[in-house]
Parts: C-alpha cells; structure tokens; sequence
C-alpha cells in the first residue's frame, strides 16, 4: 500500500507515473493536486460502487486549507479498515473513483498493511497541511501595519501635543518667552543679514583663536572632501563633531571660576530616552509606533563635584535617577543644547527626533515638578545647513473630565502615594511648541563656518548665564529640599 502526491507544478518521475499511468487525462492547473491511494483487494469494502479489479481514487481541486484537511480524513478512512468500521458506510463521493492493485502473497500484504498505516498518518499529519493557504486568508490574519511618525504634522497625533510655528507666533499660543532668548535670537538674526559680523560675543585668547582657526579650516576641508559621498556617522566624525568640541575648549568656557559654569560637548548616538515612560505615545495605540528615542549631540552644564555629590543622594520620581530624559552617562548634565543631524537625501525629518527628545524632557520635569515654562535650544543639520529653533511649553488647565477620570467616577479614592517608579500623569497636561527656524550658519564657505561659531558661542553663553541660573533655583534648590526631608 503506498500513498503518493504530487503537483502539476513538480517534475513527473517514473515512480509517480507509474501509479497514475491509468488515470484519466485531467485539466491541469497551479492549484489542483491529486492524491492516489493504492489498496489491496482484501483491504476494500464491499459496498464500493465500483468492482474490486484496479481501482484508484484522485481527488480534484482542493482549492482550500479545509477542503484538504477533509480529503486526507477521507483517504485515511479508506485506507484503514478500522476507521471504516466507525463510521457509516456510505458510497464514495460522486467527483472520486476508487480501484484496488493486488499485492501478490501473503507476506507483501502484511507488508502493505504497516504501509497502510504509516502512509496514512504521514498523509494527515504531514501531507495535508503542506499545502499553502490562500494568499486573501493570509492577509486577513496579518495586524494592521502601523506607520511611523515622521512628519511634523503627525506629531499632532501624539501625546503630548507638538506643534511648529514661527516665533513671532508664541503670543497665539500664550507662551511668553524670556528677554534673553528673545535677544539672543535677534543677535543671530543680525548675524544672518550681516555676513561680516563673525566675532563670537565672549572674550578669546591667542590660544583660543588658533584652535578655532585651525578646527573651522580642517572642518571646512573635510565638508568639500565628504560632502556628496559619506555616510551620516562620518559627517558627524569629521564635521560636526570637531565644530561642536570647540565650544568646551575655549577658555570662557572650559576654565570658569562660578560653579557650575563650565561646559560640557557630548555624543549622545547610542544613549536612549530613559525611563520609557517619558517617550510621547500615539493617542490611537493603533496609529503610530514609537519614535525614534536617540538624537546625536548636546550642549550642558558641566556640573562641580560638590553639586555632583548632592544629586547622588537625592531621591527622583522617576525609577531613573538622572536630571534629565537618560539614564546613562548624560544623565548628570542639565542640557540647555539639543543637535540632531541628518545627510542630505535621506527620506527622514530630523524634528520629529528632536521633538521626542525634547518632549521627554519636558515630560521628566513633570514627573519631578519642576518648571515648565524655561525653553531649551535645538538644532537640526541638514547637511551643510545649521537650523535654531526654540522650544517652550505650556501647562494646560485641567478639565472637568479630566478631573473626574474614570478611575474616581465609582467612588474609588485616588491613590495618594505611588509606587515603585513613575507615577501615572494626566493626558494632555501641557502643549509642547518648537519655534523657528533660524538659519545659524553653514559649512559650505569658511565664513558661513565662522558666521555659525559665532552663533554657537552665542547660545553656549546664554546656557551658561540664564539657563544656569534658572536650573539652580528651579531643579538643583528642589532636590536639594527633597533631601532634607
């Protein structure tokens, strides 16, 4: 007794053939197999409609996973004298013509008979399912495909809110910016009309101007070199990067006196957003997946030891202890300076990493209550192009429905003290707005060079005058307090 299957698509072989060479010619096609099934006369029952000389059965256009699976239920019926007996006999179906094969002797039935049984689980177990399902079913089993958010306008599907507007837009939106970063935009703007201007706003040394000549001219030679063929990573090593650590090696910067002064460049590539609570979510689960959670720069404070020592021995409200959105090496540098770049022609907004980045920031601040209302800078590179924005926030007055949260409505008193980790925050708490952009500068000439350290300089003094001060009494006084506690 032998089982044998096979497909129109398959190379006919002599064994194959010969057990099919009496069938009948049949319409072929890719979907249509035919199983045969050889049965000694002994072994066929006695109310087949056809007579016990050579009878086969073949099975036509199984066009279906269960359609398949019931034929081989049928072969294994009839080829095991067993399962006939539990069923009820009935004739064989009208589109099946069954025939038996004499074995000869004794002993080759025995044998068929073992072969009956093992070819009959095999044709279940393995035969049936074998066959590929409908291309319309596997597609109705896959998830729904959820895009990626990486345009500005998909950022106002997220929570929190995002949204990118001008400057000269911030009283629509009721966010009052400080004096000093109003001036401080304008001082790049007067940069940007006039390109003669490329003095840096702090006082050098002969030392400092031969490091900034030599840098921005290396820099400059490494742009024309690179800029049609490298790759994002060495644009950063050889651009970017060299531009940036000028800013912690200038003598203003590197050797201040007041505490908490001086000024600290890192590559932050393979730091993440931490702890995962603080990443923005899609409202609709079912709409965006995560965004990306890394940038590729920032600009801090380099905090004194002493302060340093306080940090280490105060109590967060996030699982991370960390100042900022990392739980990493960066996770002690307050960042007042935040740099994503990307490569010409690649199909992706480096604002909507800037945004998350951002986001998350503002988000941590919640979760410690500190303020909101102080902006931090960004800035993407596109390429040769250096581009400022400014970004703020605004605490958005809870609801009536909010208040009310289905949580409270059936009398359940809202928990007071949380636990391990984070605690649950409120949707939609406040509203996060990137204003700009700002053209600083660029790497295409090496006075667009000087022109955008200048700028850079700029805002490193601005982050090491205001943006220190208002850490120190809005995030360094409070943990300070929550430690005396």
């Amino acid at each position: 007794m032998a089982i044998a299957r096979y497909s129109s698509k398959r190379t006919h072989n002599e064994a194959v053939f010969g057990r099919l060479h009496a069938l009948p010619p049949c319409k072929q096609g890719p979907d249509i197999a035919r199983w045969v099934v050889a049965v000694a006369d002994s072994e066929a029952g006695h109310d087949d409609a056809l007579p016990t000389a050579k009878r086969q059965r073949m099975l036509r256009s199984l066009r279906t996973t269960s359609q398949r699976l019931n034929a081989a239920t049928r072969n294994m019926a009839a080829a095991s004298p067993t399962r006939r007996s539990r069923r009820d006999r009935s004739p064989p179906k009208k589109d099946m013509v069954v025939a038996t094969r004499r074995k000869g002797r004794q002993g080759q039935l025995e044998e068929a008979d073992a072969d009956v049984q093992r070819s009959a689980a095999n044709a279940f177990s393995e035969g049936a399912p074998s066959f590929p399902a409908p291309a319309s079913s596997l597609r109705s089993l896959s998830p729904p495909k959820k895009k990626t958010a990486s345009t500005k306008a998909d950022l106002a599907y997220l929570n929190p809110n995002i949204e990118f507007l001008p400057l000269r837009n911030t009283e629509e939106t009721g966010i009052s910016l400080p004096a000093s970063v109003t001036e401080l935009w304008s001082r790049c703007e007067k940069r940007q009309l006039d390109s003669l201007i490329t003095d840096p706003p702090v006082p050098l040394t002969d030392k400092d101007h031969r490091i900034i000549d030599d840098t921005l001219s290396d820099a400059f030679e490494q742009a024309e070199k690179w800029r049609n063929t490298t790759t994002e990573p060495h644009w950063i090593s050889v651009v970017v990067g060299p531009i940036l650590h000028l800013l912690r090696r200038i003598e203003s910067f590197k050797n201040s006196a007041v505490p908490n002064a001086k000024i600290a460049v890192l590559d932050v590539t393979p730091i993440e957003i931490s702890p995962a609570e603080l990443v923005p979510f899609s409202k609709d689960p079912a709409l965006y997946r995560d965004l990306d959670k890394r940038i590729d720069y920032v600009v801090g404070l380099d905090l004194h030891r002493t302060t340093l020592k306080t940090l280490r021995r105060t109590k967060y409200c996030t699982a991370a202890p960390s100042i900022n959105q990392t739980a990493s090496f960066a996770n002690e540098t307050p960042i007042f300076l935040n740099i994503e770049v990307k490569r010409r022609h690649v199909a992706r907004d480096p604002t909507v990493q800037l945004a998350a980045w951002i986001a998350a920031e503002f988000t941590k601040r919640r979760y410690e209550e500190w303020d909101l209302g102080f902006p931090v800078f960004t800035i993407e590179i596109d390429g040769d192009n250096w581009l400022l924005r400014v970004a703020a926030a605004r605490a958005v007055p809870r609801t009536s429905a909010t208040a009310e949260s289905p949580r409270n409505r059936e009398g359940d008193a809202p928990e007071t003290e949380a636990e391990e980790g984070p605690t649950t925050l409120p949707e939609d708490e406040y509203e996060l707005f990137f204003f700009g952009p700002l053209a600083l500068g660029d790497t295409l000439t090496l006075e667009g060079s000087k022109r955008l350290l200048a700028n850079l300089i700029d805002i490193t003094k601005w982050g090491q005058s205001e943006f220190r001060t208002w850490w120190g009494a809005n995030v360094q006084m409070v943990l300070e307090q929550r430690m005396r506690r």
